[in-house]
């Protein structure tokens, strides 16, 4: 008996830590690999989010003018961001945070509400944790493949929308990506997804860029 309760804490103990360690750490611990080699300057404009930020194939390119750099992880919700950010955003302090997240969690099928939620803790913890970082919070993008919860993306980028401009001397700005990749349809224009959908082609990004580079 004494073993089975030992197994039974141990089974326990493992599914608490994996849980805590979050669904993405094999990408964590490589930006960790990647920081003990070169850790970016203080100062820098960070990038992060998910895959739309890990898979911006010409980022470097593109905002080479800039000291930027990019932690993004495939799959990434927001509510991991608080999670992770004392690994791969707090030890920075980049002096702007460029976030995309929500995404995700909307096609999980986590409701518009509880998903700005969990916005306004991210909100308050970065605000306690970097008070001298502007923040630039990037909307949900408008994916085809997703189009059956476009209702809930366009509450939730109107939410975080209202609570931004609400609020008196924010370090937040809101970044909309959704309206401008819609073509006069209400529909998202095409030629910017690749064949999934909802990854984006560099057509997809070109919008992004230009949304983007008045506050970088």
């Amino acid at each position: 008996m004494k073993n089975y309760f030992l197994l039974l804490f141990t089974c326990c103990f493992l599914v608490t830590a994996n849980a805590q360690q979050g669904h993405h750490e094999k990408e964590i611990r490589a930006f960790e690999r990647q920081d003990s080699i070169s850790f970016p300057k203080k100062g820098q404009l960070l990038f992060t989010g998910s895959s739309s930020i890990r898979l911006w194939d010409d980022f470097e390119t593109r905002f080479r003018d800039y000291a930027t750099f990019r932690r993004g992880f495939g799959g990434g919700h927001l509510y991991e961001i608080p999670l992770y950010a004392s690994r791969i955003i707090f030890p920075y302090k980049p002096s702007k945070v460029f976030l995309y997240a929500g995404e995700n969690d909307i096609a999980s099928g986590i409701k518009a509400d509880s998903v700005f939620h969990t916005f306004k803790r991210v909100f308050a913890l970065m605000n306690d944790s970097l008070p001298a970082t502007q923040f630039y919070f990037i909307s949900a993008k408008p994916s085809p493949s997703r189009e059956k919860f476009s209702a809930e993306t366009i509450k939730f980028n109107n939410l975080v929308a209202r609570f931004i401009a609400s609020q008196k001397y924010s370090k937040w700005t809101f970044v909309d990506v959704f309206k401008p990749m819609l073509g006069k349809d209400g529909k998202p224009m095409p030629g910017l997804f690749k064949k999934d959908n909802l990854h984006m082609l560099s057509s997809g990004y070109d919008i992004w860029h230009k949304q983007l580079k008045p506050y970088m």
